[in-house]
């Protein structure tokens, strides 16, 4: 599990490989001292392949849980996670990524 950030934000819950079929979230949290809400800032994911993938963001005060599905139509390799912030003076882009593998169904 990936606990990473800077001095702008946390990101919580996030693996760095996903080798099931299912629903996944994790949790990303703003500092303080630069933000004073969340409704401004953007999440992206991105496959293998650069198509995007769909993610549902939930939002309160400095807090976003994000949830994406691992399916069938989502192709193995890596996943860029890209968070554009908004805070107060500034604009600021953080990326992570993680790796999709999924399992082999034919067994």
């Amino acid at each position: 599990m990936i606990v990473g950030g800077s001095r702008d934000l946390r990101v919580v819950g996030l693996r760095e490989t996903y080798y099931e079929f299912g629903t996944y979230e994790f949790k990303i949290i703003l500092n303080p001292k630069h933000f004073q809400s969340c409704h401004d800032c953007e999440i992206f994911l991105t496959d293998s392949d650069r198509r995007s993938i769909d993610v549902e963001v939930r939002r309160w005060g400095r807090k976003m849980v994000c949830s994406f599905v691992v399916g069938s139509a989502l192709p193995d390799g890596v996943v860029d996670l890209k968070i554009v912030l908004r805070g107060q003076k500034r604009e600021r882009t953080v990326k992570k990524m993680f790796w999709v593998i999924k399992p082999d169904v034919t067994k």
